[in-house]
């Protein structure tokens, strides 16, 4: 569930660790530069912008308690620009469907890919 902290609380608050739904709630306003998100809920758009209204900006993400979809990661670096340290662990058959999808460009034929013969 969401968590409603009163603006006073955990000022000094430098590091999170739970689900993106209550990091949205408790990262604004506090200078929490380290962040770990865990669960198995779709994490939204408002999720990140609620995370991205820190008072400092995230530094060092940590999705590897989670599944990661490229999609996640665009929105992620599109609320999140200023992540320096991440940490994921990719959700194989969703990156594999948006490789075979389109998501994920091909190669360009200037450069097709090397094929080794075994």
């Amino acid at each position: 569930d969401a968590l409603a902290v009163p603006p006073h609380a955990l000022r000094h608050l430098q590091a999170f660790r739970g689900p993106a739904l209550a990091a949205a709630g408790v990262l604004p306003g506090r200078p929490v530069r380290t962040l770990a998100l865990v669960g198995h809920e779709f994490i939204t758009e408002g999720d990140l912008a609620g995370v991205a209204r820190a008072s400092v900006p995230v530094q060092w993400l940590d999705l590897s308690g989670m599944s990661v979809t490229p999609l996640l990661l665009r929105d992620v670096s599109r609320h999140l620009p200023c992540v320096e340290v991440l940490k994921v662990r990719l959700a194989l058959r969703h990156t594999l469907h948006h490789a075979l999808s389109g998501i994920v460009s091909p190669p360009s034929p200037a450069h097709p890919p090397s094929v080794h013969p075994r």
